[in-house]
């Protein structure tokens, strides 16, 4: 829970999924989303069919959507395989994780 992180373990955090409650940042290092994801890469999961998020399409998020339908099952592992992407993508290039050589 993100409610029992000390100061220091938030150094240690890397991305967080978001619902798009602002609710979901109370007690947080920060309860500003726009500071939140300049620290931490942010994904919010959806089904396909679903209208983004109003809130979340604000954040500096990444949208993972998968499908609704059993059919559509086959293509969760593309969907996970961006999340992969995206978060080694933040990770090299944030400052706040860059580890000097």
């Amino acid at each position: 829970s993100p409610l029992k992180l000390k100061a220091s373990e938030w150094d240690h955090v890397c991305g967080c999924f978001v619902s798009g409650n602002l609710w979901q940042f109370e007690r947080w290092f920060s309860e500003n989303p726009v500071e939140i994801f300049a620290k931490l890469a942010g994904f919010h999961l959806t089904f396909a069919e679903d209208r983004p998020h109003q809130t979340t399409s604000k954040w500096s998020v990444k949208q993972l959507k998968i499908g609704r339908a059993e059919s559509a099952r086959h293509m969760d592992r593309k969907v996970a395989k961006e999340f992969w992407k995206a978060l080694y993508h933040f990770l090299r290039t944030s400052d706040t994780f860059l580890q000097s050589a």
